[in-house]
């Protein structure tokens, strides 16, 4: 049976405060359309937190599409 999939690209975000700087960690499953709104509100919360160093967790990342890459990198 043919169905919706809910995907969730942004499964897990995070700010630590390491030795007095704010670092923001960010798991990232997959470059795709509908990712670009995760993202946003992502960085948004690290901006908002005073963030200044992002690591970016690809480990699980399945691939996708060249123009959401792009938008990370531009995000970053």
């Amino acid at each position: 049976t043919r169905d919706w999939v809910q995907i969730v690209t942004v499964p897990r975000k995070q700010i630590v405060d390491v030795g007095g700087r704010k670092v923001g960690y960010l798991l990232f499953w997959t470059f795709v359309d509908i990712a670009y709104d995760e993202l946003e509100d992502t960085f948004y919360e690290f901006k908002n937190a005073g963030v200044d160093t992002i690591i970016v967790d690809l480990r699980y990342n399945g691939g996708g599409l060249v123009a959401v890459s792009r938008y990370v990198m531009n995000l970053l």
